[in-house]
């Protein structure tokens, strides 16, 4: 399944793997597996070869494999081991064949491992234990998917809330592209919105937000605190509203209520001060204190 996610379509594909994280008692392992296989991969034109071939060309050209090869050495000139592959195959004179390659002790910080690749490059990381597994996964600038291999559900779980990716799967490799009911797109760096499923479609409208009375016979009208001229304790009258609206008590909310009807027959109310309102004023000053300082001291140090 590894295989088919790194060099399905030459590696040309949006999901495909192109990280392959491996603890560090199966690493040696893995890594003699993808040499094996990978090295049986055939690659070219099948138009010109007898048989099969395993893997095409580059449908980007020139300028697909120019950026997969200087991925490729500096990720070599940085430490990582080609174990095989690693250059161009020349079966025409103008063809865009790149061999099948593996990359072993990728570090996270390599340009391999923070750009797409976008090519046949499986690059294999070693982890010790999962936390250091999401901080790799994590530390990219691209989100799109992930597959986790894992034999235990709530330590796959532990993965699926961790990972920074819009759609992942576990002990399966892109079978949720196949559900067009499913939402497909990344985070991050990777794209924008989604296609696919209810979302997809929302994707694609212009969404309109209509208010309107239900009534033709009830017409709304702004209460006196708010039209201007503003009175003495309209700022009171919107503090209480906002009680009333987003308190999360049932006291507050009816404190709030009574307060705003008593303000509505008598005008002039002034509604006791809370306790909380006394902290959020200290709050408030206390941050405008931190922001004039720090203005202070950007100024004086241009």
């Amino acid at each position: 399944m590894i295989m088919r996610g790194v060099f399905q379509n030459s590696g040309q594909n949006c999901l495909g793997i192109e990280r392959i994280l491996v603890q560090e008692e199966n690493y040696e392992y893995v890594v003699s597996e993808l040499k094996e296989q990978i090295s049986q991969l055939r690659v070219g034109d099948y138009r010109n070869l007898a048989g099969l071939v395993d893997m095409g060309a580059m449908t980007m050209g020139q300028t697909a494999l120019f950026k997969i090869q200087e991925l490729v050495n500096d990720a070599v000139q940085n430490g990582a081991d080609l174990v095989v592959g690693g250059s161009q195959l020349k079966f025409t004179p103008n063809g865009c064949f790149y061999k099948p390659t593996l990359l072993t002790n990728v570090k996270p910080d390599m340009r391999i491992a923070q750009e797409e690749v976008f090519g046949p490059v499986a690059c294999v990381y070693k982890f010790s234990n999962d936390d250091e597994c999401l901080r790799i996964i994590n530390n990219c600038k691209l989100g799109l998917g992930a597959t986790v291999f894992v034999n235990d559900r709530r330590r796959a779980k532990k993965y699926i809330d961790g990972i920074e990716a819009g759609v992942i799967s576990v002990n399966e490799f892109g079978t949720h592209y196949m559900n067009q009911a499913l939402p497909f797109g990344g985070t991050k760096d990777s794209g924008y919105g989604r296609f696919g499923g209810v979302e997809g479609l929302r994707a694609c409208c212009l969404m309109k937000t209509v208010t309107m009375d239900k009534s033709r016979f009830l017409k709304p009208s702004l209460p006196r605190h708010v039209v201007y001229p503003i009175l003495e304790n309209s700022k009171s009258y919107v503090k209480e509203l906002f009680y009333l609206i987003y308190s999360r008590t049932f006291f507050l909310k009816w404190e709030a209520l009574r307060n705003i009807m008593i303000m509505h027959v008598y005008q002039a109310f002034e509604p006791t001060p809370r306790a909380i309102d006394k902290y959020l004023v200290e709050c408030l000053e206390q941050e405008l204190v931190l922001a004039e300082a720090e203005r202070d001291d950007a100024v004086s140090q241009t």
